[in-house]
């Protein structure tokens, strides 16, 4: 099944629509062990409810459920959102946000869910009364998560960036009383690449491999940096800068194109300004910058807002699908030139109603097969695969022993 044939099937299962808009960094997802993937969503308004699960009912149809979250007051503006996963059953959530009043303005860190016992079923009530809340001296961006190394355990910290040009880590400590409270650590111990940046980072991404870490951080003024560091030593770290691009930058994502690969570590960066083409940095480990590869007509819908990566097709390669504020989504597919260097192509493009601002690939029914979950500025759009198109790949993977289209 050709992609542009595969991609079409997708209907717009259900629209669910938000009183209050998001932004780019206003959805988060995770997946619990033995449980449906979890999808959050915080909206920017100072009135009514700010946080929500995107949760299916009994007939496995999307719907959104109003999360109340403890100490967010109703004048506060939600300014970004992430989520890890506390094994076995639960999760660790962090809220950025701002609170304004006649006299000042003052942003803060909430983090949630970090004393809930992990062993016990999985609750969003726990998580939302569980709060930890921590002051801050600028105006947070994006606030993603990644892993560390510390005394030869791996641990997940967050990450903050700000207005500041710095990037803030905070890490889960354990204390005397087996419970467990969020401090600020310094970044250059265990983030040497994220210091000395000379712009405020709109977005970052990390990868681990082995004992190396890749890290690229993409910032407010075009600059963008991509570094390689042994996480064992924090030392013998590489990095390379550019700074030609026009930002801000909206997009810095790493990926692989074989999914059923993966000892393969041939890495590739795409990248994304409100202002200019998409671009892919082939094989950033080997090349770094110097092969770069544009996205056609991906500017010409208006800022491009989120990318996502995820084989839609089944095919084991993944597709990059490119959501803009012109109300498009963008879906690319990769071919192989004879240099071994690969040419994306667009393939499919679908009109929404409203500027999109976040997407994400993930099994909200629970029925087996991923949706597309798209966050627009008037909701969460839910595009579902043609089931049957599905079972037929199902059934002819089974039959020819491939890998599952998942």
């Amino acid at each position: 099944m050709s992609l542009r044939k595969s991609v079409e099937l997708f209907h717009e299962l259900q629209f669910l629509k938000l009183s209050q808009q998001s932004n780019i960094y206003g959805m988060s997802s995770f997946n619990v062990d033995g449980d449906s993937p979890k999808v959050v969503v915080a909206t920017l308004g100072r009135l009514g409810e700010k946080i929500f699960s995107v949760d299916v009912n009994k007939l496995r149809v999307p719907k959104l459920q109003s999360l109340d979250f403890s100490y967010i007051p109703a004048e506060a503006e939600i300014i970004a959102i992430d989520t890890f996963v506390k094994p076995p059953n639960s999760a660790v959530i962090g809220v950025a946000l701002i609170k304004q009043d006649q006299n000042a303005r003052q942003a803060f860190l909430n983090i949630y869910g970090v004393r809930v016992d992990s062993t016990a079923s999985f609750s969003w009530t726990s998580i939302a009364d569980d709060w930890q809340t921590l002051p801050l001296s600028f105006v947070p961006f994006q606030l993603t998560h990644t892993q560390v190394l510390i005394s030869d355990q791996w641990e997940t910290v967050f990450l903050l960036s700000g207005d500041d040009m710095k990037v803030h880590v905070f890490r889960l400590v354990e204390n005397s009383e087996a419970e467990s409270t969020i401090y600020e650590e310094p970044c250059h111990s265990w983030f040497p690449e994220l210091v000395d940046i000379p712009s405020s980072v709109t977005f970052m991404d990390f990868k681990q491999f082995g004992n190396q870490r890749l890290t690229v951080v993409a910032c407010q003024s075009g600059y963008v940096r991509f570094s390689i560091t042994d996480v064992t030593s924090l030392s013998n770290m590489k990095t390379w800068d550019l700074r030609s691009i026009d930002g801000p930058f909206t997009v810095a994502r790493f990926f692989t194109l074989n999914t059923n690969t993966p000892g393969d570590q041939k890495y590739h960066l795409l990248v994304a300004t409100a202002l200019e083409l998409a671009v892919v940095f082939w094989d950033v480990i080997k090349y770094q910058f110097k092969k770069p590869i544009t996205l056609p007509e991906s500017c010409h819908h208006d800022s491009i807002m989120c990318g996502l990566v995820a084989d839609i097709d089944w095919d084991g390669v993944n597709e990059i699908v490119i959501g803009t504020y012109g109300k498009r989504l963008l879906v690319y597919k990769c071919t192989m030139t004879i240099e071994d260097i690969g040419h994306f192509e667009l393939q499919w493009k679908r009109q929404f109603a409203y500027p999109l601002h976040s997407l994400s690939y993930e099994d909200i029914t629970r029925d087996g097969v991923k949706e597309m979950v798209v966050l627009s500025t008037a909701g969460v759009h839910i595009l579902q695969h043609d089931l049957q198109a599905a079972r037929r790949k199902c059934l002819d993977s089974l039959q020819n022993n491939l890998p599952p289209y998942r």
